[in-house]
C-alpha cells in the first residue's frame, strides 16, 4: 500500500502536459516582408507559420509575430518554428530572441538587404540553408537567374535621357546613389539624373527644375491588398502617371511639359527582395516606351 501511495504521489508531481513533439518539417517565421517574398519565390510559402506585422503577401491567417520594433514572443513560441528569419539592420538581435532560439533549437538567420547584390546573395543563402546543400534548389537557382535576366544591360535605354527616380512628390524625394533603385537603373543601362548624394534626398521644387530630368520615374506603391491592374504588373504613362505628380505638375520642365513620366505602383516596389525582378522589367518597359 505504501509503495502504491508513493507511485501516485510521484505521478502527481510530474508534468501533466507532455512536451510537444518536434515539428515534422520546416516551420518558418519571416520577421521581414522582404524575406517572406524571397521564401515564396523559393517555393517555401506553405512552410511559413509566422509573419511580420507589415507583411505584404502572406495569408492574413498566418499569425503576426512582431515587427522591427517589438517581437511578440508569445506568438513566436506558439508558432513552434524551426527557423526564424529577420532583417534587423545594423542592430544586434534581441538577447531574448537569441536565448529562446538556443533553448528551443531554432535556427536564426538575419538577412542584410540593402543592395541588389545583397538580394542575390541572401536568396541563395536562404535556399542553401533550407535545402541543406551548397548547390541549393532549382527554385533558388531560377529565382536568382530571373533577377539577373531582368537586370541585363539594355544600352538602348540611354536614349530615354536623364532619369530622375522619385519615391515621393510632396515634397519630392529622390532615390540616389546607394539605393537599390538607383543601382537597378544603372545596371539596366539607363542614365540617372542624380549621380551624387545620399540614398534618400528630399528636394525642393527648385531642385527638380535645376536637375531638369528628361524623364521622371515615380515609384509610388499602391496598397498591397489591391488587385493588379492587369494580368501582370506594368508601368503607367500618360494621364495616369501625370496625375500622381502633385505639386510637381506646376514645374516648367521638359519631362513634365512632354508628359515623360512613368508610374511604378507595384505594391512590392520598395522591397529589397526577388520581387525586384518585376520592378526592373517595369522600369525598363516604361523607359523604352519613351525613347523617341
Amino acid at each position: 500500500m505504501l509503495a502504491l501511495f508513493m507511485l501516485v504521489v510521484l505521478a502527481a508531481c510530474g508534468d501533466p502536459t507532455p512536451a510537444p513533439p518536434p515539428p515534422a518539417g520546416p516551420r518558418l517565421v519571416a520577421l521581414s516582408p522582404a524575406v517572406a517574398v524571397m521564401l515564396r519565390h523559393l517555393g517555401r510559402e506553405h512552410e511559413i507559420v509566422g509573419r511580420h506585422a507589415s507583411d505584404l503577401i502572406l495569408d492574413v491567417a498566418v499569425p503576426v509575430c512582431g515587427d522591427q520594433h517589438q517581437i511578440d514572443y508569445e506568438a513566436l513560441v506558439a508558432a513552434r518554428p524551426t527557423h526564424v528569419f529577420t532583417q534587423w539592420g545594423t542592430r544586434d538581435l534581441p538577447e531574448r530572441l537569441r536565448t529562446l532560439a538556443a533553448e528551443r533549437g531554432w535556427v536564426l538567420h538575419d538577412c542584410r538587404l540593402l543592395t541588389l547584390d545583397d538580394v542575390e546573395r541572401e536568396t541563395h543563402e536562404l535556399d542553401v540553408l533550407l535545402v541543406g546543400n551548397a548547390d541549393g534548389s532549382p527554385e533558388g537557382y531560377g529565382a536568382v537567374q530571373r533577377l539577373h535576366a531582368a537586370l541585363r544591360p539594355r544600352p538602348e535605354l540611354a536614349g530615354a535621357g536623364r532619369v530622375l527616380l522619385l519615391a515621393g512628390v510632396d515634397p519630392p524625394a529622390a532615390l540616389g546613389p546607394g539605393s537599390f533603385h538607383h543601382d537597378m537603373l544603372v545596371r539596366l543601362g539607363a542614365t540617372p539624373a542624380i549621380t551624387t548624394g545620399g540614398v534618400w534626398q528630399e528636394l525642393a521644387l527648385e531642385d527638380v527644375r535645376r536637375i531638369a530630368p528628361d524623364v521622371i520615374v515615380l515609384i509610388l506603391p499602391r496598397s498591397a491588398r489591391t488587385l493588379p491592374r492587369g494580368e501582370r504588373e506594368a508601368p503607367s504613362l500618360g494621364k495616369e502617371a501625370m496625375a500622381r505628380l502633385g505639386s510637381l505638375r506646376a514645374l516648367d520642365t521638359s519631362a513634365i511639359r512632354q508628359g515623360r513620366v512613368v508610374l511604378i505602383d507595384d505594391p512590392l516596389a520598395h522591397l529589397p527582395a526577388t520581387s525586384l525582378t518585376d520592378v526592373a522589367e517595369q522600369i525598363a518597359e516604361g523607359l523604352a516606351r519613351l525613347i523617341p
